[in-house]
């Protein structure tokens, strides 16, 4: 898979809060201060609106190795920059999520899903808590056990301090 065939997602905690909740769509606070990376919808071959939009656009989901993939070539994303030969299934459309920050937004973290699908944003959050707070290590740490934990998929992270 090349870089073109990333999905990102981001997690922005605050400082301090109070718990809200809501579906997978919707921003999740909570005391240990993180807003859910689920606030950007899935965009993976595992969900049921992108499995019914792949097949509509006439391409081919199926069950392969160890979860569901588009098309022949098995690509686990149905949202990508590159990978021609699978539009217009795969679409290049983003989804844009807007946010107003607080006085308590310490940091945001964006990236690949090579660490989110081996942690959580609660894990994410503990890792920054224990790392010195300089971007660079704290993306390189998540990076690492990210690795550590067996990530098949490209692992991309930035975390930025507001």
């Amino acid at each position: 898979m090349d870089a073109s065939s990333q999905s990102e997602r981001v997690i922005l905690a605050e400082r301090r809060g109070g718990f809200g909740g809501g579906s997978d769509r919707s921003i999740n606070r909570s005391s240990l201060a993180c807003f859910s990376s689920n606030w950007l919808g899935d965009h993976s071959a595992s969900c049921v609106e992108e499995i019914n939009r792949v097949i509509l656009a006439g391409e081919d989901v199926k069950w392969q190795v160890d979860t569901w993939r588009v098309g022949s070539v098995a690509l686990q994303v149905t949202r990508s920059i590159g990978d021609d030969d699978l539009k217009p299934a795969v679409i290049a459309e983003l989804e844009v999520t807007e946010t107003t920050l607080s006085e308590y937004d310490e940091y945001l973290v964006m990236s690949s899903d090579g660490l989110w699908d081996v942690m959580s944003s609660e894990d994410i959050v503990s890792i920054i808590k224990n790392t010195v707070k300089v971007p660079g290590m704290c993306s390189k740490s998540l990076a690492t056990e990210a690795a550590k934990r067996g990530s098949k998929d490209n692992i991309t992270v930035i975390v930025i301090f507001l």
